[in-house]
């Protein structure tokens, strides 16, 4: 039977290397890197650390938990990117009818900011457009 060893707490240089994992969440689920690229980067970071003597037995290992804690902060951006979306779509509908454009979408990129920018510009502009247009037509009355 094979003995396992003690579970060690993890060294500082450990912490960087799954801080640096945790930190390719936010360009992985804004789509400027593939998820095969952050685990790629993962695993080169997981070898440099083993050549440099930061991890010391099992790279390959470490790579898989760099990698879980990759998509789990691929998971939290998503979460954290749907709710500022929809935090946009509330104060744009709080706003009164026919707001000015300039008003929409400065309001929107507050909401975004508040939020830690987790929308790229592109995006809340894009919110605000689709949201904004109910606002901006005019009533027809017969």
């Amino acid at each position: 039977m094979q003995r396992h060893r003690p579970i060690r707490p993890a060294t500082p240089a450990e912490n960087n290397l799954h801080e640096f994992a945790r930190k390719l969440g936010r360009p992985v689920a804004r789509g400027w890197l593939s998820p095969a690229v952050a685990d790629a980067c993962n695993l080169n970071a997981a070898l440099q650390a083993e050549r440099a003597g930061v991890v010391e037995n099992d790279p390959i290992g470490f790579t898989r938990g760099m990698c879980f804690t990759t998509q789990i902060a691929i998971r939290q951006q998503n979460e954290l990117r749907d709710l500022a979306a929809e935090a946009i779509r509330r104060a744009i509908r709080r706003l009164p009818d026919r707001s000015p454009s300039n008003r929409i979408r400065a309001e929107a990129h507050n909401v975004n900011g508040g939020r830690g920018f987790p929308l790229t510009e592109a995006e809340v502009e894009e919110i605000a457009k689709i949201e904004a247009w109910p606002a901006t037509r005019t009533r027809r009355h017969a």
